[in-house]
């Protein structure tokens, strides 16, 4: 009696121990093909990397991987102004197709909106008197850098040989893209309260068989640049 007793409670401990094993074992298993799926997830979301700074130094080494054509959506282009005109001379410079969309100069609304957030003011009607005037400043050095900016566009050989399209638009950028051969996206990341110059990057790619992250920019690209007048 007493033996069986004995043998049910180690068999029991036995089953208890086998069932919790064989559990744990399924659920790694089954976390590990979720993980598996997860990672497959986002290789397919179309992020190819992603970088705590993107300094305007690097734009040069960006370029080099554009073939046909180059989309810049944008404040103004004023932080690489040197480097564009450099590569717009350049001998593949010369040959692209460019397209360039800029912030309204003449929208001081949108304009003091996008530097309210470059600033970190949360509420310009809650502006005291220096903060108020140092945001009206800076408006206007954007709309002279803006303006700036496309000149410089415009007495460059490519917009002489008609390549170059520009336009101005009335949206607030929370970031900057470029798009390359409409098959890859850079995203700057704008931070609220911070300096754009050397903001952090996601860089995008387009995949053929799947909807991505490259679709939706795309998408607000083309929505953007419909919607935008063209600069004279």
């Amino acid at each position: 009696m007493i033996k069986d007793v004995i043998i049910n409670i180690i068999a029991g401990i036995i089953f208890v121990w086998l069932g919790w094993a064989a559990k744990t074992f399924y659920n790694r298993k089954k976390y590990s093909v979720f993980r598996f799926v997860r990672r497959f997830k986002v290789f397919h979301s179309g992020a190819q990397g992603y970088y705590y700074s993107f300094p305007p130094e690097d734009n040069k080494k960006a370029w080099e991987y554009v073939k046909n054509k180059f989309y810049y959506l944008g404040i103004s282009s004023n932080t690489f102004n040197n480097e564009l005109m450099d590569f717009m001379k350049s001998e593949k410079g010369i040959s692209i197709e460019y397209r360039f969309l800029l912030m309204n100069p003449e929208n001081d609304a949108i304009i003091k909106k996008q530097e309210a957030y470059k600033n970190g003011y949360q509420n310009i009607d809650l502006l005291m008197e220096d903060e108020r005037k140092h945001l009206n400043e800076q408006v206007e050095i954007t709309k002279n850098s803006i303006i700036n900016s496309a000149d410089k566009i415009k007495n460059t050989e490519p917009f002489k040989k008609g390549k170059v399209q520009i336009k101005y638009c009335n949206e607030f950028l929370p970031w900057w893209l470029y798009i390359f051969d409409e098959a890859k996206v850079y995203v700057g990341l704008l931070e609220f309260g911070k300096d754009g110059r050397c903001c952090p990057l996601v860089l995008l790619e387009k995949n053929e068989k799947h909807f991505t992250l490259y679709n939706s920019f795309e998408a607000n690209w083309s929505r953007i640049w419909s919607d935008a007048y063209k600069c004279q």
